[in-house]
């Protein structure tokens, strides 16, 4: 029967050759528009083909980082990248600041970076973990358990970012030359309200004894006696 045979016995793999046919032709004028060739081209410059090798792994691998971070240590992934940001920010302009300072480069300075990552990394996770072990437990007191542990990791968080960012405009006004104070001074009385500190410092309310009035008498000085009348 030939070829009419053929399409008579496939009809559906025929009208779905056609369609696709059909639609990689109006792909293709699609994508021509933008300075593709064809399709092909453009699902190449797409997705790289040969460099799936490369970018697989590194998509699992940064996966897989950004959930352990969010699982341990309570940090969506957004979280992380401003942590990531604003700690190569401040090693960055701190060694920026010193060679300003004039102080010449010392690893066990460049050390305290590392660190302090690792100390706020460290109680991030121990409180995320205090807090994830009274989410799903039974027990009367465990929601309120959870929700200081939330709310002391939520204001770790904001501690560790404040202090980022004070020591960045520290660092800032030492390389520019400018004064921050006012700014870091704000940052500072905001950061205070945050944690709950008072701004003022509360005097011991004691009864103040009244102020010795200043006498004007001029006390007289013994003469000194000469050298002649000694005794």
């Amino acid at each position: 029967m030939g070829y009419n045979g053929y399409l008579f016995k496939n009809p559906m793999k025929t009208l779905i050759t056609n369609c696709m046919s059909y639609f990689y032709s109006k792909f293709d004028l699609l994508v021509q528009n933008f300075g593709f060739i064809d399709l092909s081209d453009f699902l190449h410059s797409l997705f790289h083909p040969k460099m799936l090798f490369l970018t697989i792994p590194t998509m699992f691998t940064f996966s897989a980082l950004i959930l352990f971070v969010e699982t341990w240590f309570g940090l969506s992934y957004t979280a992380l990248v401003g942590f990531v940001v604003a700690a190569i920010l401040e090693l960055v302009t701190g060694l920026w600041a010193s060679r300003v300072k004039g102080h010449s480069w010392e690893s066990r300075k460049a050390s305290r970076f590392g660190l302090k990552i690792v100390v706020y990394l460290g109680l991030m996770l121990v409180v995320n973990t205090f807090k994830l072990s009274f989410a799903d437990a039974s027990g009367f007191l465990n929601p309120v358990v959870n929700t200081i542990f939330y709310v002391l990791h939520t204001l770790l968080v904001v501690f560790v970012s404040f202090e980022y960012i004070i020591s960045i405009l520290e660092n800032l006004s030492t390389i520019t030359g400018k004064s921050n104070n006012k700014l870091l001074q704000f940052m500072k009385k905001l950061f205070d309200k945050l944690l709950g500190y008072a701004d003022t410092v509360v005097t011991n309310q004691l009864p103040q004894l009244p102020k010795e009035e200043k006498k004007n008498e001029s006390i007289e000085q013994p003469q000194q006696p000469k050298d002649g009348n000694i005794l």
